[in-house]
């Protein structure tokens, strides 16, 4: 169905980059520390006590080409009501532009797709964003990576404060290169990471972002998902896409 496409708005903006330059050793490990102790039980149930609410869920995705070029676009809000042994999905809107290989688009879009039944574990987020045990967090990290904090921020009414870690200049490496995380009282909350992958087939760099906020009764729950990735092929236009999901008017059914 062709027609106008809204780019849903994040959530949050947490402010630039540590200046590593005014960043010394001691306030590194301090970091370090605190970032190696972290509770991620918030972060990794937050979709499962989803599944005990009504909410409303809008998701997206864009291709670019390497001149920024929308070259196709999709976009569908949909609501998820009932309780947990008979989930209803309700299609509020649904728009497409342009041309998306509808693999793609077909993948991404089997979160709630179906109108009798509802799944929202299809992708795995927490697990896609921030895997368990990265190195960044192990004790090897400071090997590798340096650490900061880099200030507080509100969630809704809520105060979380932020961490930074980047590899080391010195390192030459794929996988993780900068993380950026959001901790209340010692627990996960929200994460920002940027990954490099490369072959002799392709080269990716990608960005993934999950930002948890308060819902009913004070229980952190899924607000925004973000995934930027640019990849390139050989013998073919490297393309950028971009899948954006939101959840809001999360309710009690």
């Amino acid at each position: 169905m062709a027609g106008c496409w809204t780019r849903p708005e994040i959530p949050l903006d947490a402010g630039g980059s540590t200046d590593w330059s005014n960043v010394d050793p001691a306030s590194e490990q301090t970091a370090f520390e605190q970032l190696k102790t972290l509770d991620r039980r918030e972060f990794d149930q937050a979709w499962e006590k989803l599944s005990r609410f009504a909410y409303s869920q809008s998701r997206s995705i864009s291709v670019r080409d390497l001149d920024g070029v929308v070259v196709g676009q999709a976009a569908k809000t949909i609501r998820i009501s009932g309780p947990a042994d008979r989930r209803e999905v309700t299609v509020i809107s649904s728009d497409s532009s342009g041309s998306i290989e509808q693999s793609l688009w077909s993948q991404f879009d089997t979160q709630g797709a179906s109108e009798t039944a509802f799944e929202e574990t299809v992708w795995n987020w927490p697990e896609l964003v921030l895997p368990e045990d990265p190195l960044f967090l192990s004790e090897r990290g400071p090997s590798f990576f340096r650490y900061a904090a880099a200030g507080d921020t509100l969630i809704e009414s809520a105060l979380v404060t932020i961490f930074e870690s980047a590899v080391r200049q010195d390192e030459s490496r794929q996988g993780i290169q900068r993380a950026r995380l959001y901790l209340h009282q010692g627990s996960l909350v929200g994460a920002e990471i940027l990954v490099t992958q490369q072959s002799f087939l392709f080269h990716e760099l990608s960005s993934f972002r999950i930002i948890l906020s308060p819902g009913p009764g004070g229980e952190w729950l899924p607000a925004h998902v973000a995934l930027l990735s640019t990849v390139g092929l050989p013998f073919s236009r490297s393309r950028s896409y971009e899948m954006l999901v939101t959840y809001s008017d999360i309710r009690l059914p």
